[in-house]
């Protein structure tokens, strides 16, 4: 699947005996994305009320979002973990999740280079 300049495919955290929509990432394209950047909206179903899930993100204390389609692209970042780091599958997180306005998007924190996976900080909580 890709969208403008971003593509999603097999995620570097993931081992090759691994199965299911988890084992994606969300990466960038052709062209590198620069620092400060707008990515993508974080999009899917919305809800007043907490949802169980492995793609919602709490915006609020009465704001969810679930992106657990596969056209919310954004739900394919994933985050890199202090441990993931040690075993050398990620070099650490190059995107948060910014609010504007009424939309969550992820915007880069570090310059992306082509083809490089994009790792969102999730934060503590939902870990």
């Amino acid at each position: 699947m890709k969208e403008d300049n971003l593509r999603v495919k097999k995620s570097n955290l993931f081992s090759e005996n691994s199965q299911g929509n988890k084992d994606f990432g969300l990466f960038s394209g052709k062209k590198q994305i620069p620092k400060n950047q707008k990515i993508l909206a974080y999009t899917g179903e919305e809800s007043t009320r907490p949802i169980r899930g492995d793609y919602v993100l709490e915006v609020s204390p009465n704001r969810f979002i679930d992106a657990y389609k596969s056209s919310d692209l954004a739900g394919f970042s994933n985050s890199c973990r202090t441990a993931d780091q040690k075993a050398k599958k990620c070099k650490g997180n190059n995107a948060v999740f910014s609010k504007y306005r009424d939309k969550v998007n992820i915007k880069s924190t570090k310059k992306i280079s082509p083809d490089e996976e994009i790792f969102t900080n999730y934060g503590r909580q939902y870990w």
